[in-house]
């Protein structure tokens, strides 16, 4: 069996209101050059901002290796629905049968209960938009929420339930309380079965679910930054038009990366507090 997606990573969170200035590229850092050589950057929002086969000597407020603390590819945005995330450029299908599509995250956020962002995305399947049959949705996202359902600070998996864009079904499905050290979160998507793990263990609600009704839709995997203020009082949420208070920035690490095709390493998520 072929594996088509590979990544390893650390990602850590710190959400803060300085900028942190850079002084390096990503891509002068030999362990990242794989990944880089078969992504493209999209930022502050879905455009692309470095091109693929551009990323050479390229750092912004967006993406770079702060010059102090750890010596991590960074990615930064302040404001809702802002993002600064690598988009795999290979893209696949969920009803594959010769390649396993899997990507694995050691996921620590620091601290989130102190920052405003009500919402965190750090790990997305979503469909090729330029497709006729796009629907421009993920099927999957893995995210922090401050409160759903009652419950506080949990991560979730968000699943889209159908291949309809106008239609809003989705399955959230709790993936167990936050903790202050890193946690093992895996996606795994073969022959139109979905399946997510938490440290190893798989989820009863998500072991070869079937997806079958994504089949026909070219995807891809994401990893980076993407803020949601699913609060009801907040500037541009997804539920209201209203606001009271600004969003602190957010920010992702990257430690090491191989490649996002031909053999499995893994994602390493790790969170570093700014100093």
């Amino acid at each position: 069996m072929k594996t088509q997606f590979a990544l390893a990573l650390a990602i850590p969170f710190s959400l803060c209101s300085s900028l942190v200035l850079a002084d390096s590229a990503p891509y002068d850092i030999a362990r990242y050059q794989s990944v880089l050589d078969e992504s493209k950057l999209q930022a502050p929002n879905s455009a692309t901002y470095i091109a693929n086969g551009d990323f050479e000597g390229q750092y912004n407020q967006y993406f770079y290796v702060p010059d102090t603390g750890n010596a991590w590819m960074t990615f930064e945005v302040t404001g809702d629905h802002a993002r600064s995330e690598l988009r795999q450029v290979n893209n696949w299908y969920t009803s594959d049968t010769q390649y396993l599509n899997k990507m694995i995250a050691n996921v620590l956020v620091d601290d989130p209960l102190a920052g405003e962002v009500d919402e965190i995305t750090f790990l997305q399947v979503h469909d090729v938009t330029s497709n006729s049959n796009a629907i421009n949705l993920p099927l999957v996202r893995i995210v922090w929420m401050r409160e759903y359902d009652d419950v506080s600070d949990h991560y979730w998996a968000i699943i889209k339930e159908d291949a309809c864009e106008s239609c809003k079904n989705y399955a959230k499905i709790d993936l167990g309380e936050y903790r202050d050290s890193a946690v093992k979160f895996e996606i795994r998507i073969e022959n139109n079965e979905l399946t997510i793990k938490r440290d190893s263990v798989t989820h009863s609600e998500i072991n070869k679910l079937d997806i079958s009704y994504w089949g026909e839709l070219e995807s891809y995997f994401k990893a980076g930054v993407y803020n949601q203020d699913s609060a009801p009082d907040e500037c541009n949420s997804s539920h209201s038009n209203t606001t009271s208070k600004r969003l602190t920035d957010q920010r992702i690490s990257l430690q090491k990366a191989a490649r996002w095709l031909s053999f499995f390493i893994g994602v390493r998520c790790l969170a570093a507090r700014q100093k």
